[in-house]
C-alpha cells in the first residue's frame, strides 16, 4: 500500500461514453426519448466538466481523467482532460482497468460516473482526503442500491470486481463485502444518479442541495419542461426550457 500524505497525487476517472457513438441512458431514453435523454446527459457531462475545474483549483495534486468507453476515442470531445480507454467486457473488466491504469500514475484512484449531479467538487475532494489519510476505500453509495464514487489506494484483482451483479439493488452491498475483506471500507452519504424518469422527479423535489451553477440551472429548467410534456404531449422540452433560462 502507498505511503501517503497531503501531496500524495490523486487521480479520478469518469467514466463516460461518446454521444452519437455509443448508446446513451438506455433506461431513460425508454421514457422520455433519445433526443431528450441526449440532452440531459449532455448538460450534467457539461456540470461535471465545471466540478473537475473547481476540484483541481482545490487540490492541485489531483488529476482528473475522461474514461471513455469507445476503442476509438473522439479526442475533439474529450479535449478538456486526458483520457484513459476503458477495456472490453462487462462493467466489472472495466471498473478493474480503469482502477489499475490510475494506480499506475497516481497514488491513489477515484472513479465517479457521469450522471449524479448532486457530486459536488466538494465531496470528491473530501473523498480523496479520506483516501490520503488512509481511512480504507471509499465508496459513494446510490439510492437504488449502486455506487457513483470509489476510491482507494490498494491494488486489486479483477476477481473483486467481477463477483457483484451490476445495475441490481445489492450492487453496493455486494462490492462492500469483496472490499471488506482487504482493508475498512468508509461509506459516503448516499446519493440520488440518474437512470430513469423517476430520478429526475427526485431531483426536483431535492433540488436545492445543488449548487445552482448555470449547468445545473439549465439542467433543473429542461427536467421541468419533461415533466410538463409528461402531462401536456405537444410540449417540446427543448423549446420550452429555452424560454426558462
Amino acid at each position: 500500500m502507498n505511503q501517503m500524505n497531503e501531496q500524495s497525487s490523486i487521480g479520478i476517472a469518469c467514466f463516460v461514453k461518446t454521444p452519437g457513438l455509443s448508446p446513451i441512458k438506455t433506461r431513460l431514453a425508454s421514457s422520455i426519448g433519445n433526443q431528450n435523454a441526449l440532452k440531459v446527459y449532455g448538460l450534467m457531462l457539461a456540470g461535471l466538466r465545471g466540478t473537475f475545474e473547481t476540484l483541481l483549483k482545490l487540490d492541485p495534486n489531483a488529476t482528473a481523467y475522461w474514461a471513455v468507453a469507445e476503442d476509438d476515442i473522439n479526442e475533439s470531445f474529450w479535449c478538456d482532460f486526458p483520457c484513459l480507454k476503458q477495456d472490453g467486457g462487462d462493467l466489472g473488466d472495466r471498473l478493474h482497468s480503469i482502477y489499475s491504469q490510475i494506480l499506475e500514475r497516481h497514488d491513489g484512484a477515484i472513479l465517479i460516473g457521469a450522471d449524479c449531479p448532486f457530486l459536488t467538487s466538494d465531496k470528491i475532494y473530501s473523498a480523496s482526503q479520506r483516501i490520503r489519510s488512509q481511512q480504507g476505500f471509499v465508496l459513494g453509495p446510490t439510492f437504488d442500491g449502486g455506487f457513483y464514487l470509489f476510491g482507494g489506494t490498494r491494488s486489486l484483482e479483477k476477481k473483486v470486481w467481477k463477483t457483484p451483479t451490476y445495475s441490481s439493488p445489492t450492487t453496493e452491498l455486494e462490492l462492500k463485502t469483496e472490499l471488506s475483506k482487504i482493508q475498512t471500507v468508509v461509506e459516503l452519504e448516499e446519493l440520488f444518479d440518474v437512470d430513469e424518469y423517476k430520478d429526475l422527479c427526485e431531483i426536483l423535489m431535492m433540488e436545492e442541495q445543488l449548487q445552482k451553477n448555470e449547468y445545473e440551472t439549465e439542467l433543473l429548467n429542461f427536467i421541468r419542461a419533461l415533466i410538463n410534456q409528461h402531462s401536456n404531449p405537444g410540449i417540446d422540452p427543448i423549446e420550452s426550457s429555452s424560454r426558462l433560462t
